[in-house]
């Protein structure tokens, strides 16, 4: 249940930062990524606080999942830079 709820609530998100407020320049893939994720989980714990019949441990959750892919997927060779160099802002895109 946890997992269904945190893949919605993760592409509302993504429509809210990734669409509306997110400049067109910011295309690093990682921080919308990570900030769609933070993001579920902060609503999902919320949420869970109203209702009747929680649905788990959110932020236990979130550890997990940080624990499981993130951290070994940042210790890759393989791993994209957190920044590149831009001139200005029209080199950015």
């Amino acid at each position: 249940m946890i997992r269904r709820t945190q893949t919605t609530v993760h592409e509302l998100a993504h429509m809210w930062f990734g669409n509306l407020v997110t400049m067109n320049w910011w295309d690093n893939l990682w921080l919308k990524e990570s900030f769609a994720v933070f993001t579920a989980h902060f609503c999902m714990s919320k949420i869970n606080q109203e209702m009747s019949s929680p649905i788990g441990d959110i932020w236990t959750a979130f550890l997990i999942r940080k624990a499981d892919s993130g951290y070994p997927a940042d210790q890759k060779l393989t791993t994209h830079s957190l920044a590149s160099v831009a001139i200005d802002t029209e080199a950015s895109n």
